[in-house]
């Protein structure tokens, strides 16, 4: 789950079944101007060609001149592919957060979490045993600091945000560790993994770090 993607959580707790679920959104203005800009990109990359498609329509002698300078015109078309090889991932991103939703269910001693997207649905579910703890992250962004609650799994991709905000959320790390029955970790948890091998037993590993 790429964390700093979404802009807001709504939670809801159903204490009659010991579940609660979560909804998290992207924000869509920025996967507009995401596709925007990489749209723009492209056209602008794709213009020299246009230019010279037009003019080898009614000009056959373009072609001859392409042909005499052939090192220009391969630097020419590797120059344009490697440039919409770089915008298709912006574009991609953008695609993928536009009007994306993702829905997390924590019950029964596992979570299940389903994303739903303009690309593709993902779903997928783990036990609650597998994951580290709950830790508060700060995270630096461009309009100013903002303070992540998250469920910490040994594989980042399946990291859970719990709550975020601008500031200090009023239910911080240590509720939703009470509430999950879980212990509270410290955020250097979360870098601690890039230096851990991917191998089976990264989980055990991770928590007596965090311990």
């Amino acid at each position: 789950m790429r964390i700093a993607a979404f802009s807001h959580v709504e939670m809801t707790v159903d204490p009659a079944r010991a579940s609660a679920e979560l909804l998290l959104k992207t924000p869509s203005i920025q996967a507009v101007l995401l596709i925007a800009c990489s749209v723009l990109g492209m056209a602008v990359l794709l213009t020299p060609l246009g230019l010279i498609a037009a003019d080898a329509a009614t000009n056959p002698q373009v072609f001859n001149t392409l042909g005499q300078h052939i090192g220009s015109s391969f630097l020419l078309a590797a120059g344009v592919a490697v440039g919409l090889a770089l915008l298709s991932y912006p574009l991609r991103a953008g695609l993928a957060r536009l009007g994306a939703r993702t829905k997390v269910r924590l019950a029964d001693g596992q979570v299940f979490v389903e994303r739903r997207g303009v690309l593709r649905t993902e779903e997928w579910s783990a036990p609650l045993s597998q994951f580290c703890g709950v830790t508060h992250h700060i995270r630096a962004t461009l309009s100013g600091a903002r303070h992540e609650i998250i469920l910490v799994h040994p594989d980042p991709a399946k990291d859970v945000l719990l709550n975020l905000g601008s500031r200090h959320p009023k239910e911080g790390a240590d509720h939703f560790a009470y509430m999950l029955g879980m212990t509270e970790v410290q955020p250097r948890t979360l870098y601690q993994r890039r230096r851990v091998a991917a191998h089976s037993d990264a989980g055990p590993e991770l928590r007596a770090q965090a311990a």
